[in-house]
């Protein structure tokens, strides 16, 4: 064989060898989120696993687009379920406080975060049917994940 001949099958060889050692340029960012965070936790992922060959480099991309779209629901989460809070804080209050106007206004729900004297009145409220605060939380956990 000659010694182009090797030399070209060495450098096919190297080519390969680089390519499986890089992992997809491919993010699984939206285009409102920041790439450089997805790209810290495929950094992370690669320097704990240290993958050797194509087959560990694509489960550890898959793994960090697994990681990055789990806090991405999380946070969807929590802003769908915070959306329902203030209509659940006032319905809460009416049904453990009393029909009191003040309870249906915005400015209650917006109270209720600010003021910790109007917080502890619902609390109260809700203590003497044995439940706390998770009871608003859960009846907007409920409503965002019907709707």
């Amino acid at each position: 064989m000659s010694c182009r001949g090797k030399r070209n099958r060495s450098s096919k060889k190297s080519r390969r060898h680089r390519r499986a050692n890089s992992l997809p340029v491919r993010t699984a960012a939206l285009s409102t989120e920041r790439r450089e965070h997805f790209e810290q936790i495929l950094a992370q992922l690669v320097t704990a696993i240290a993958p050797t060959d194509a087959i560990v480099q694509m489960w550890v991309y898959d793994i960090a687009v697994l990681v990055w779209e789990m806090m991405r629901l999380r946070r969807y989460k929590a802003m769908f379920v915070e959306s329902w809070m203030p209509l659940f804080i006032r319905s809460t209050a009416r049904e453990f406080i009393g029909d009191d106007e003040s309870y249906q206004s915005e400015d209650f729900a917006d109270s209720y975060f600010r003021d910790s004297e109007q917080r502890q009145r619902l609390v109260d409220a809700l203590a003497t049917s044995n439940l706390n605060t998770d009871w608003i939380d859960a009846q907007a956990f409920r409503r965002a994940s019907t709707t």
